[in-house]
């Protein structure tokens, strides 16, 4: 029986994606299991926002502190990524990490792109995963002979859209992540994998719960496909209200305040030394 071709598109993210790809090719199961034949780079996209304006609403919303934490974060982490580069082999690019494993890698524009469309319909690619920000369109979406899969930083249906943790604070929610089958509706799709986040350490600030989902999204990954497999679905329906959320702005960020909602803590700016 033949493995299951995958193929993935990701944003150029050589902070969290990057981190991620790292530990999903250590996966020694999941390399066995399935037939990984090629990754794709695209434009990192933040909404609708311009990417020279990100950084001003970052400031804007969240404030000068927070914006400063999350610099050092970003500084800490490079350092960090540079030490286990030397150490412990990790890649500091994606094309070094393809490299590594002989998967071919590309670039692209964005998962719209003509070029990457025939790829995956020449290709015959079974499951496409997306690591993406951008709104795919139905060519690309029935490209794959299974499915694409995208992983949601959220308790689905509730919280929809971005900025999940962030609204599951205001709203007093339950925080977790769910792997879901991509339609052509703003995460909706079918939910192939669901895991509910308690522990107080992971969910006490935005960054320690994306440091969790970004870690272990590797093992989460090889749960969800082999659920694709077996044809198993989840029903979280009774647990939790469908709701989607977009960017917050200011008075939001006040209302996560006073639920004790955090960002960034200075505990945070070391997560990536626990590689």
């Amino acid at each position: 029986m033949s493995k299951t071709k995958i193929a993935v598109i990701c944003q150029d993210d050589k902070l969290w994606s990057l981190y991620s790809w790292n530990k999903v090719f250590r996966e020694e199961e999941t390399l066995k299991e399935y037939d990984f034949v090629g990754f794709w780079n695209c434009k990192e996209v933040f909404t609708n926002i311009k990417k020279e304006n990100v950084w001003k609403w970052y400031i804007t919303v969240f404030g000068i502190p927070n914006f400063f934490k999350l610099g050092m974060f970003a500084v800490l982490y490079k350092v960090s990524f540079i030490y286990n580069s030397i150490f412990n082999g990790y890649y500091t690019s994606f094309k070094s990490l393809c490299k590594w494993i002989k998967l071919p890698h590309f670039e692209t524009q964005s998962p719209k792109s003509p070029e990457f469309i025939k790829w995956v319909k020449e290709n015959e690619i079974d499951i496409l995963i997306i690591m993406v920000g951008h709104i795919l369109k139905d060519e690309i979406l029935n490209a794959p002979k299974i499915c694409t899969l995208n992983k949601h930083a959220g308790l689905l249906p509730s919280s929809k859209g971005v900025f999940p943790y962030f609204w599951s604070i205001i709203k007093e929610e339950k925080q977790g992540i769910s792997f879901h089958i991509v339609n052509k509706e703003i995460d909706e799709g079918i939910l192939v994998y669901q895991e509910r986040v308690t522990n107080p350490k992971i969910v006490k600030s935005m960054i320690s719960f994306y440091f969790y989902c970004y870690r272990e999204y590797g093992k989460m990954l090889l749960k969800s496909l082999r659920n694709i497999n077996e044809n198993i679905i989840i029903d979280a329906s009774k647990d939790s209200i469908s709701s989607y959320h977009s960017l917050p702005d200011r008075k939001d960020y006040v209302q996560f305040r006073r639920k004790k909602g955090e960002i960034i803590t200075i505990s945070d700016l070391f997560l990536f030394f626990k590689f």
